[in-house]
């Protein structure tokens, strides 16, 4: 997706603004931008997470935040505007949906690796709980 996710104005465009190839365009190529943005941002939640550096996530929430906030508000314009958008930049479009497609495995694996982490931490407590009573057991 990186390859079509270039310069683009950062103003919002409103579903209704989506009326030529060039506002079109700037939205698909804004919408891959913040795409690949949030994919660097799951990347490091997910090494992080495998890691088991848990309290650094709290560094990355802000801005994965405000990323998710603005490719809810273009995926929104996106499908308002899909008829249109595709008739208009096909080819864009195309290239887009490979992205997009690359996206959703990737934020796939990150729930999962997140969906785990819980019971990774747990047996981690239990593991350090049971050799401190453990060692406690033996000094006495």
């Amino acid at each position: 997706m990186t390859s079509i996710a270039g310069a683009m104005p950062h103003e919002l465009i409103s579903p209704s603004a989506v009326e030529s190839a060039e506002s079109a365009r700037d939205l698909v190529l804004r919408l891959a931008d913040t795409m690949d943005k949030l994919l660097e941002v799951v990347e490091t939640e997910t090494e992080i997470v495998r890691t088991g550096k848990v309290s650094q996530l709290a560094e990355l929430e802000a801005g994965k935040v405000v990323l998710a906030r603005r490719y809810i508000r273009d995926i929104e314009c996106l499908k308002a505007n899909a008829s249109f958008i595709g008739r208009a930049i096909p080819e864009l479009v195309e290239e887009f949906r490979q992205g997009y497609i690359q996206f959703r495995a990737a934020l796939e694996a990150n729930m999962t690796v997140l969906a785990t982490a819980p019971s990774v931490s747990e047996g981690i407590a239990r593991g350090a709980t049971e050799m401190a009573t453990q060692e406690r057991a033996q000094t006495y």
